[in-house]
């Protein structure tokens, strides 16, 4: 049996049909397979060697991790030229086999978006990147056009927020500033669609939900939508009248000082909850549904459904989907066939029973290997390059209810309590929890701090006590290095759960790891592993 990639590369190519899949194979063989959808050709110089990690190397938590990797195809003879002036950014593939099987038979490594070709006399160059590159975008791309006219219109002016980003709204927030979209006619708005579109809101939150100075205003009237309410006659002095299915509220009287609101934006069950929000922004970024793993909302719904929030505009799906994993103690990544999952970081020994997708050991003649089970090359202990290098924690403190616009208290209006007067002049709630005992067996043991968006306190205190189990012992890093092969290729992904054996440190019984990252090696034809645990 010989091992090929194949590689499948969608282009833009000028026409009919628009795209098109390129198709090559590692020489000398090529693939031409009766099962396969076309001829690949042996032009395949080096097989990207790409690298797929939960977060950026050596460390465990963070903001998510890029794959990358380099295909580079032999054109020395300039039959690919064509092939530098298509267009990219679409879906590619690469695959393992064997040269002779069935194109069913062989396993799809990676799933990602090609970035634009280069090259030069001798090669074409593809640059893989998995499915995140699509997250790198504004979730509030539109911008406020500044065509009001005084007091028609919901866009602005040329001297406030035209050429801003639209505001928009995830989930429960507290105290944000609204966006000014007819400061003549005192109306405000907290909710757009990704197109721009004026978007509803479930309520502004509690008995205080609109404020001038921190001081709540009175609750008047709810109206159908933003014209009939505009329509209506003005409420008086420390009133406000709203309409919550285009997300717009309007103040009555006159007004000096700063605007705050508190907004819940969804009135369907589970929607401002974490799980679901990082569904609905994936959603929003323009993932299918069925690219987005339903047993892992599932799961998540059970061990982190916190409340929980964000308040938009020019920031990227990835950036707030990083904020969001953080708040839920865990990762998302798209796997090796392009679908995203989500998950809290759990021990890999722990309650219950993990699933174990392949088991690593050092072979000694005449020791053979049983059904998934895979020879180890090499295994070095690596240092963490988490706060306190994999020390354990003794305290964790997890910042919550995030105050999304902090207040210097001698703005605050004299008539607000002292209490509420603090707390807007703090950016977040805080919650500690410790373990003192840590710190009998390892003195230098280290206090870390998580900047969340969940919302209420039971939540918080839920997150930190997972954070706690998970850093309050001793954990390591190795870097495991395995030959692939297809069964491999297929068996092992990103987050799953692996047993290794070996005779140093302390492996020599077996013990249970988390994947963090992999780089498969075409030239070498191995595969590295970051094991966790």
């Amino acid at each position: 049996m010989s091992l090929i990639w194949l590689a499948e590369v969608t282009a833009g190519i000028e026409g009919s049909p628009a795209t098109n899949v390129l198709r090559v194979a590692s020489a000398p063989y090529g693939y031409n397979h009766p099962s396969a959808a076309g001829y690949y050709a042996p032009a395949i110089k080096q097989a990207a060697n790409l690298r797929r990690a939960i977060v950026a190397n050596g460390r465990t938590f963070g903001g998510s991790q890029l794959a990358y990797g380099e295909l580079v195809i032999d054109n020395i003879s300039g039959e690919y030229d064509a092939w530098l002036d298509y267009g990219y950014g679409f879906e590619g593939k690469l695959l393992l086999g064997d040269h002779l099987a069935d194109y069913s038979t062989f396993v799809t490594v990676i799933s990602g978006t090609i970035e634009q070709a280069t090259g030069d006399l001798k090669e074409v160059v593809f640059r893989f990147r998995d499915r995140q590159l699509e997250l790198d975008r504004e979730i509030s791309p539109s911008v406020y056009a500044g065509t009001n006219s005084g007091v028609t219109g919901l866009e602005g002016t040329p001297n406030d927020i035209k050429g801003q980003n639209k505001i928009r709204v995830f989930g429960k927030v507290r105290n944000i500033v609204p966006d000014a979209l007819n400061i003549n006619d005192l109306v405000w708005g907290v909710n757009h669609d990704k197109n721009g579109v004026l978007a509803p809101i479930s309520v502004f939150d509690g008995g205080d939900g609109i404020r001038v100075n921190g001081s709540a205003w009175t609750f008047h009237a709810n109206y159908a939508d933003a014209t009939a309410m505009i329509a209506s006659t003005h409420p008086g002095q420390g009133k406000y009248i709203t309409a919550y299915s285009d997300g717009v509220f309007q103040l009555g009287g006159t007004l000096e000082g700063q605007i705050t609101c508190d907004v819940d934006e969804s009135a369907t069950a589970n929607d401002n909850r974490l799980p679901r929000l990082v569904q609905r922004l994936l959603l929003d970024a323009g993932v299918d549904s069925g690219d987005i793993s339903a047993a892992d909302l599932t799961a998540l719904q059970a061990v982190a459904n916190y409340d929980a929030g964000v308040v938009v505009k020019s920031e990227t799906y990835r950036a707030v989907l990083d904020m969001l994993a953080a708040s839920y103690g865990g990762w998302y990544a798209p796997n090796r066939l392009g679908v995203y999952n989500f998950r809290q970081i759990k021990d890999p020994s722990g309650s219950p029973t993990p699933t174990i997708a392949a088991t690593f050991k050092r072979f000694i003649y005449p020791e053979v290997a049983g059904l998934g089970d895979y020879k180890i090359e090499q295994l070095e202990r690596l240092v963490s390059n988490d706060e306190g290098r994999g020390i354990p924690t003794w305290k964790i403190t997890v910042n919550y209810q995030k105050n999304w616009t902090v207040q210097d208290g001698g703005t605050i209006a004299p008539a607000v309590t002292e209490e509420t007067r603090l707390y807007y002049g703090l950016p977040y709630r805080s919650i500690t929890v410790t373990n003192t005992a840590i710190r009998t067996q390892y003195p230098e043991a280290i206090e870390l701090v998580f900047d969340t968006i969940v919302d209420n306190e039971t939540d918080a205190t839920a997150l930190a006590n997972h954070y706690l189990d998970l850093y309050g012992v001793r954990r390591n890093l190795y870097r495991l290095v395995a030959e692939y092969d297809v069964d491999l290729a297929g068996a092992i992904d990103l987050g799953d759960v692996v047993k290794v054996f070996y005779p140093r440190f302390g492996l020599d019984n077996g013990a249970l790891f988390n994947i963090h990252g992999i780089l498969y090696d075409a030239r070498a034809k191995t595969v590295e592993l970051e094991l966790w645990g």
